[in-house]
C-alpha cells in the first residue's frame, strides 16, 4: 500500500461491497487517468480506458482475491486494459493499412495534442522508446503513485527488482532527451 493512501474499501467493514464503490472511484481515479495517461498520451482514450477499468473493477468486486491490495487490483485491471487497447489499435492499423485508408485518421485528438506542453511531448517520445514492460513501471510509479512492492506486484517482478528497472528506465529516458537536445 502506498504511504498516506486510505482505502475506503475493507470487505470486512462493508459486507456490501458494492455501496463503497463510488468511495473506490473517488479514491483511486486520478491516479489511475494519470497512469493511462502515461501510457497512451491520448485524454480521450485515457479516459474510456479509466471508465473501463472501473467498470471492469466493479463488475468483478466479488472475485477479487482477499490477498490483492485494492490499489495493486485497481492498477492491474488498468494496466490489462492498457494492453488490450494497444492490441486492437494494432489490429486497426494492420486492417487500415491492409485495406489502403490511411491508419492515423481520427485516432488522435488535435485539441488535446494542442494542448500538451513540449516538454511532454518529448519525455512522452522518448518513454515510447522504452519496451513496454519499462513504460508500464515508470507510469504506475510517476503517473500512478505505487511504491516498488505494489508496481512488483503488478509486473511480476521483486521490490528491488522493481525499483532497479525503474532506475534504469529513467535512465534511459533521460539519455534519449539529452541526445535530442543536443541534435
Amino acid at each position: 500500500m502506498s504511504p498516506g493512501v486510505t482505502h475506503p474499501w475493507d470487505p470486512a467493514d462493508h459486507p456490501d461491497r458494492r455501496l463503497t464503490f463510488e468511495a473506490i472511484y473517488e479514491a483511486f481515479e486520478s491516479r489511475v487517468y494519470r497512469f493511462c495517461m502515461s501510457q497512451v498520451r491520448d485524454p480521450a482514450v485515457a479516459e474510456d480506458i479509466t471508465a473501463d477499468t472501473f467498470v471492469s473493477a466493479f463488475r468483478a468486486q466479488d472475485r477479487r482475491a482477499p490477498d490483492h491490495e485494492l490499489e495493486q487490483w485497481i492498477f492491474h485491471i488498468a494496466r490489462n486494459k492498457i494492453v488490450d487497447h494497444w492490441r486492437r489499435d494494432r489490429r486497426r492499423r494492420v486492417l487500415t493499412t491492409v485495406f489502403g485508408q490511411h491508419a492515423d485518421s481520427g485516432v488522435r485528438s488535435i485539441e488535446g495534442e494542442a494542448e500538451v506542453r513540449s516538454e511532454l511531448r518529448a519525455a512522452w517520445a522518448a518513454m515510447a522508446q522504452l519496451n513496454a514492460r519499462d513504460r508500464q513501471i515508470v507510469g504506475l510509479r510517476v503517473a500512478g503513485g505505487l511504491g516498488f512492492s505494489e508496481i512488483g506486484a503488478i509486473v511480476n517482478l521483486n521490490d528491488d527488482s522493481a525499483r532497479a528497472a525503474y532506475v534504469r528506465a529513467l535512465a534511459r529516458v533521460r539519455q534519449i532527451l539529452a541526445a535530442e537536445d543536443g541534435a
